[in-house]
């Protein structure tokens, strides 16, 4: 989801291998989040950090599309370390 791709803060520098956060998300209809939290840590405590100061930096997303009828939604998120740049 892109308001947590914005919102995720990576690190400075990361270590050589490659980390990965999944989170929960759920969201309803009108785009607020219901809940929000990582369901597998990456192993990196600073890697874990960054992901769950991103999880609550977004309050709100897009709306869903007309004719969506779920009340709400829940997606898995992966943060992935090596996609980050440079």
């Amino acid at each position: 989801m892109e308001a947590y791709e914005r919102a995720w803060k990576p690190l400075d520098s990361w270590p050589s291998h490659e980390h990965v956060t999944s989170a929960s998300v759920t969201i309803a209809r009108d785009g607020r989040v219901i809940s929000a939290r990582i369901v597998g840590s990456s192993g990196d405590v600073w890697m874990d950090k960054s992901v769950r100061e991103a999880l609550d930096r977004v309050r709100v997303v897009a709306p869903f599309e007309n004719g969506v009828k779920e009340d709400h939604r829940t997606f898995i998120i992966n943060f992935d370390s090596k996609s980050v740049d440079g």
